[in-house]
């Protein structure tokens, strides 16, 4: 999801990732293990340059804030229920970068 926000127009990437893979019980048979991880941006921009990334060539804009990095929760969630992906189940933060 591409996400830009009203208060700059700065946009940031949000990444949802479906998982659809059997799994073995204890007593050895498939159950499905079906669920989402959802990577959220905390930056816009970042420092470190790397010739490589079209974010690295940017710099470092601005840290988000809380209601921003909820905002990407929130929208994440909306379009995981619209389009009937599995559930969320884990959430990862990100920088656009290496904070290094």
């Amino acid at each position: 999801l591409l996400i830009q926000f009203d208060s700059d127009g700065s946009t940031v990437e949000t990444v949802i990732i479906p998982h659809f893979q059997p799994r073995r019980t204890s007593v050895n048979m498939e159950a499905s293990d079906q669920r989402s991880s959802l990577c959220v941006s905390t930056q816009v921009g970042c420092n470190r340059k790397c010739v490589f990334c079209a974010t690295g060539t940017m710099g470092l804009i601005r840290n988000l804030t809380a209601e921003e990095i909820a905002a990407q929760v929130h929208l994440a969630m909306m379009t995981i229920a619209q389009t009937q992906l599995p559930p969320l189940t884990r959430l990862v933060f990100m920088g656009e970068g290496d904070a290094g």
